[in-house]
């Protein structure tokens, strides 16, 4: 299928849900979107802090927007693709024993989403959701950022 034939397949299927990309039948990512056309496009490029991935296949499971999160981490667990960070670091058993993070504590004093955090910073609600739990930490590119949303200092943010 050229990429004509695929965009056009993918407008058709332009709603909420847990979008899944692949290789040749081999699941390579999970993922959720309202808008699945910009979210592969995204992919394809690589543009706004997503992977590139070489994917010639997708679908969508349909659901409602207030059940994205969780459903999109049962996937996640159950299936393990090859691409989401969330299985990489369960897979290489890496524990994440650097400084932490109080953004979640902050984001609820301030009542805060993780999209307005997400959209304000530039980076995808999943990374704010790994930063907000400490599975992760943000580079330090976004740490300025992401201190100036919070209304905080760098020194107030890490602990």
């Amino acid at each position: 299928m050229n990429y004509k034939e695929f965009y056009k397949q993918a407008a058709k299927y332009n709603q909420i849900g847990i979008y899944f990309l692949f290789y040749n039948n081999e699941l390579l990512y999970i993922g959720e979107t309202t808008k699945l056309l910009d979210r592969l496009y995204t992919h394809k490029c690589g543009y706004k802090n997503r992977i590139k991935i070489n994917f010639n296949q997708f679908s969508i499971i349909n659901c409602d927007k207030s059940k994205l999160d969780i459903l999109e981490k049962k996937y996640i667990e159950l299936l393990k693709p090859k691409y989401n960070v969330q299985h990489q670091w369960e897979k290489s058993k890496i524990t994440n024993t650097a400084k932490k993070n109080r953004i979640k504590e902050i984001a609820i004093k301030k009542g805060l989403y993780q999209i307005d955090i997400s959209n304000a910073v530039d980076v995808s609600r999943v990374n704010i959701s790994y930063w907000m739990n400490n599975i992760t930490q943000p580079k330090q590119r976004y740490v300025s950022k992401l201190c100036q949303v919070l209304d905080i200092t760098e020194s107030e943010l890490f602990y």
